[in-house]
C-alpha cells in the first residue's frame, strides 16, 4: 500500500512539474491571444489543442512511464478528458468573467487550481490506466 501511494506521489509530482511547462507555456500564449483581442473561448481552444500534444507525449513518457505503443484509443481518451477539462474550463471562465466580474487574466489563473486534480485524474485513471495482469 505505501508503493502505491508513493508511485502516486511522484506522478502526481512529475505531472506538476510537466504541467507547469505546459501551463505557462500555454497561459502566456492565451495572454498573448487576448492582447491581440482574441475572444478568451477562441484563444482558450487554441492554447488546449497545443497543450493536449505536450501533455499527452510527457505525461506518457516521463509522469506515468507508459511502455505500451501509443494507440489512436489512448490519444482520442486524451482528447476526450482534454474536452472534458476544456468544458470545465470555458464555464469556471464564464462564471468568473461574465458574471463575477473577475478580469479574464485573473480568471484563467483561478480556474487552473480545480483543473490541474481533475486532469491528473482524468490521464492516470482513464488515459494512462495500468493494464491490470
Amino acid at each position: 500500500m505505501i508503493n502505491i501511494n508513493k508511485k502516486i506521489i511522484l506522478q502526481f509530482i512529475s505531472f506538476n512539474i510537466i504541467g507547469l511547462i505546459n501551463t505557462t507555456l500555454t497561459t502566456l500564449l492565451y495572454f498573448f491571444l487576448i492582447y491581440l483581442e482574441n475572444s478568451y473561448i477562441t484563444s482558450l481552444l487554441f492554447v488546449y489543442l497545443l497543450g493536449i500534444f505536450f501533455s499527452f507525449y510527457m505525461n506518457k513518457k516521463i509522469t506515468f512511464k507508459y511502455q505500451s505503443s501509443t494507440t489512436l484509443s489512448m490519444f482520442l481518451k486524451m482528447c476526450l478528458s482534454y474536452f472534458f477539462i476544456f468544458l470545465i474550463n470555458a464555464g469556471l471562465l464564464y462564471i468568473f468573467i461574465e458574471k463575477i466580474l473577475i478580469n479574464r487574466y485573473l480568471s484563467q489563473i483561478l480556474a487552473i487550481f480545480l483543473l490541474i486534480i481533475i486532469s491528473f485524474i482524468l490521464q492516470k485513471f482513464f488515459v494512462f490506466k495500468e493494464k491490470t495482469k
